[in-house]
């Protein structure tokens, strides 16, 4: 991964006349890998002109030695990968209930509410697009997952991402299961397998994606991590900077969010997420530390999942998606604390946001 800098390419902002500069990004590439002699394998893989100017291939240590040294380059960085932070309950295999269930999470922070008219971005495995309680937004649903995954379009092959989508905002229609803004409409972003994991050249694809078609005040929903990455981070306050609410899983890893991204990224319009069980007791599986904006419920949550069925799951995978759906309703409902994270291990307790 290649971070280069627009001002010494000379790239101006994008603009009607200029729409795509993905052309002048990639000859640039292939300049400044040609004046060094290096030849990648697969040529350049990926351009990215959205979050952050640059491009993905695969070249070796030494070579990436070479390109840090050019003075059109800003960052270089490993392609690494990302997984999601999941751990999933004791309660087993999907299921269909047989009749409408309001999770006790939705029920704590004072949901549920009425559909937002904002949008919610799932980066995440996919969404079942033709789960009959979700409102998925089919038309802007992408995957970018490469074609060797053989996974084609949007749908979710693992569950987790509809899991994340049925939380923010699954249908108040007497069946399954509600969100907390209920029936708000979910997009796809798929940049993880039905394995859970994802490269960071894949992640940043649907990054720009949702940064090319997501409105201010839409929010996305990231529950998933991997050790520190500038570039990550970047993408995110991206985001941020264009008044894109982005919440973020904290991660399962039971350790300080300080080495961990995107957790680690503190900002306006970035909130991180730790996660409490039913008594408001701080998950022991849950991330702690410095950043830590709020805590919400992340235990025995059940919500959407793939094949039109539904599941329970535990993780801070399932607490952001709380605060992601409250963060969709602030311009119709009052939020605020409703309590505090009891024995969160940094010593200073995460606030439960709530709606009022």
């Amino acid at each position: 991964m290649i971070q280069l800098s627009p001002s010494a390419l000379g790239l101006q902002p994008r603009s009607e006349a200029q729409p795509d500069r993905s052309p002048q990004v990639r000859l640039t590439a292939l300049t400044i890998l040609a004046r060094l002699g290096i030849q990648p394998a697969q040529g350049i893989q990926e351009v990215y002109t959205g979050t952050f100017t640059g491009f993905a291939c695969r070249i070796s240590e030494e070579e990436a030695v070479q390109l840090q040294r050019q003075p059109e380059v800003l960052l270089v960085e490993e392609n690494r990968p990302f997984s999601l932070a999941q751990t999933l309950t004791s309660k087993g295999k999907s299921f269909t209930p047989s009749e409408q269930i309001i999770p006790w999470g939705v029920s704590f922070i004072k949901g549920p509410v009425r559909k937002s008219s904002r949008t919610a971005w799932i980066l995440d495995t996919g969404i079942d697009q033709n789960h009959p309680d979700l409102n998925v937004d089919i038309a802007r649903s992408r995957t970018f997952l490469p074609w060797y995954y053989y996974e084609n379009g949007p749908d979710d092959q693992n569950g987790h991402g509809t899991h994340m989508a049925g939380i923010i905002g699954a249908l108040n229609n007497g069946i399954g299961t509600v969100g907390v803004a209920a029936g708000t409409r979910v997009t796809s972003v798929k940049v993880l397998s039905r394995n859970g994991v994802g490269l960071l050249s894949t992640i940043l694809k649907g990054m720009d994606y949702v940064l090319a078609s997501a409105s201010p005040g839409d929010v996305v929903n990231l529950s998933f991590s991997g050790r520190a990455s500038d570039m990550f981070d970047l993408s995110v306050k991206a985001l941020a900077d264009a008044g894109i609410r982005v919440v973020i899983a904290a991660g399962n890893n039971a350790k300080d969010i300080a080495g961990i991204s995107p957790a680690r990224v503190e900002g306006a319009n970035i909130f991180t997420v730790s996660a409490i069980d039913t008594r408001e007791s701080f998950a022991l599986f849950s991330n702690f530390g410095k950043g830590m904006d709020y805590a919400e419920p992340g235990v025995d949550i059940p919500s959407t999942y793939r094949d039109g069925t539904y599941a329970y799951l535990s993780g801070t995978s399932a607490a952001a998606p709380h605060l992601a759906g409250l963060l969709l309703l602030d311009d119709e409902i009052s939020l605020a604390p409703i309590g505090f994270a009891h024995g969160d291990p940094d010593g200073d307790p995460d606030p439960i946001l709530g709606g009022q």
